[in-house]
């Protein structure tokens, strides 16, 4: 019996992990973008792989400029996604994700 029930809290926790929303921390001005574009596009991609990734919660940020979001991505877990100009720097202590806005599915012809 012991080792039934051993199997069976392993698979309650591998079960419960997608029942409750990952908080995905987001830096509060990427929430306010003035292209709201932005922050659809995030909700969106978050949304096509919640099936594989599980549910989530995007939580905003404290508020910050971007100096400091910057030094906070290089500490994982304080920020989790950003969004600003590229450069070297930046794409060092960050994982960039490019989008062509220009031509995604999210603009207008």
């Amino acid at each position: 019996m012991g080792g039934v029930g051993r199997c069976f809290i392993i698979v309650l926790l591998l079960f419960t992990r997608h029942l409750h929303a990952q908080p995905i921390i987001v830096w509060d001005r990427l929430l306010t973008h003035p292209n709201s574009m932005v922050p659809d596009l995030l909700r969106r991609a978050l949304q096509v792989t919640a099936d594989e990734y599980g549910p989530f919660q995007i939580v905003p940020s404290e508020r910050m400029e971007q100096g400091r979001v910057i030094k906070k991505l290089a500490v994982q877990g304080n920020v989790q996604v950003a969004v600003f100009a590229p450069n070297k720097y930046r794409e060092e202590i960050a994982i960039p994700v490019r989008i062509l806005v220009k031509l995604s599915y999210m603009s207008n012809p």
